[in-house]
């Protein structure tokens, strides 16, 4: 497995990506047409490449298997903590949980940002969530609650 920087021409598989980690698996639109439209989707996927973007994409063999990306949004993200730290999604490929892949990813990510000065990465998860246990083991610390009753974690870089 290769850990790589994600490109503008990763917009594909972050798309499928996002698909995974927008939606809890009964409520997953089959389409990923019908996903990329849903608002709290598009938002992570429009104009993907501004200034302040990061993507971490997990391989093996050419194949994408992951993938771990932040951008900065404004306070009506339920991730958002400040104007200046970025928000996190991460999704692996359902065939390839379990294996350190969101580890590796988030691992990747924060020393990315770190390197390109973000102070600190964000992000909302729902207390039910089993990933709630990765980022915390990771070192993301909870911080408060986002208005969709999610937990909004930090990680200070």
């Amino acid at each position: 497995m290769i850990l790589r920087r994600g490109s503008a021409g990763d917009i594909g598989f972050l798309g499928l990506m996002m698909r995974e980690a927008g939606f809890p698996p009964a409520r997953r639109p089959a389409a990923l047409e019908e996903a990329l439209r849903a608002p709290h989707v598009a938002q992570w996927l429009d104009d993907w490449g501004r200034d302040g973007d990061l993507a971490i994409i997990a391989a093996a063999d050419g194949v994408p298997l992951g993938a771990a990306w932040c951008r900065r949004f404004d306070a009506s993200n339920f991730g958002f903590v400040d104007d200046q730290t970025p928000i996190v999604a991460i999704a692996v490929d359902e065939q390839h949980r379990a294996r350190g892949l969101g580890t590796a990813l988030l691992s990747a990510l924060a020393a990315a940002a770190r390197d390109a000065a973000a102070p600190a990465l964000s992000l909302s998860v729902s207390t039910s969530n089993p990933a709630l246990r990765l980022y915390e083991r990771v070192g993301y610390q909870r911080v408060g609650t986002a208005p969709n009753g999610q937990l909004v974690l930090r990680l200070p870089l």
